[in-house]
């Protein structure tokens, strides 16, 4: 056999073992590195995530917290995990019945009446805006609340002369439109305190 034969048989014999063995430690790379992933992923999903209502003290989600108590028409408390949190309804305001400051403003039992038909008893699910704070200065949580069948309580309370629209910062909440027109609305019916017998809200 010449000599140059030989170089290029021997080429062949190098190539050929050199893609044989490769495929093989390829192979076995890949499948190391599934199963290594598989673990890692096994690890991650043992670690306890922490409780949403705890990073956030309100859920953005469908979950449901139990309703412990209605302060007012627009306030509420509700058990989030281990512990109890006041939510302040974001984008209403109703008159004061509670506040020690103030006496209690016309329509104000009728609007806390209303929002305790509504809220006692019930779970809801809180909404948070990201153009409004997550809670106020008084270390309340905002949100817009929902009740289970998805009806959004502020909006009902505004439509139904319970509550008028009310911006609780300098930015419009994200609902506004939707409750100027359910105000609209209940001002165009002459519901509740929008009534001629009625007494408005200052």
């Amino acid at each position: 056999m010449h000599k140059r034969q030989l170089l290029q048989l021997l080429g062949i014999t190098l190539f050929l073992t050199t893609v044989f063995f490769g495929r093989d430690l390829m192979t076995e790379f890949n499948r190391e590195v599934g199963v290594a992933q598989q673990l890692w992923e096994s690890f991650i999903s043992s670690i306890d995530e922490p409780d949403e209502a705890t990073v956030l003290g309100a859920s953005t989600s469908t979950e449901l917290y139990p309703v412990t108590q209605v302060v007012d028409g627009d306030t509420l408390k509700v058990q989030l995990g281990d512990k109890k949190e006041t939510v302040r309804v974001v984008g209403i305001n109703t008159p004061e019945t509670v506040d020690p400051r103030k006496s209690v403003e016309c329509f104000g039992k009728e609007a806390s009446n209303r929002a305790k038909e509504l809220l006692v008893g019930q779970t809801v699910r809180l909404e948070s805006d990201s153009t409004q704070s997550d809670r106020d200065r008084y270390g309340r949580l905002l949100r817009f609340v929902f009740l289970a069948n998805g009806d959004d309580v502020g909006k009902q309370l505004i439509e139904e002369g319970f509550a008028q629209e009310s911006l609780y910062s300098n930015t419009p909440h994200k609902y506004r439109q939707s409750y100027l027109e359910a105000q609209e609305r209940a001002q165009a019916e002459k519901r509740g305190l929008w009534a001629e017998e009625s007494c408005p809200m200052e």
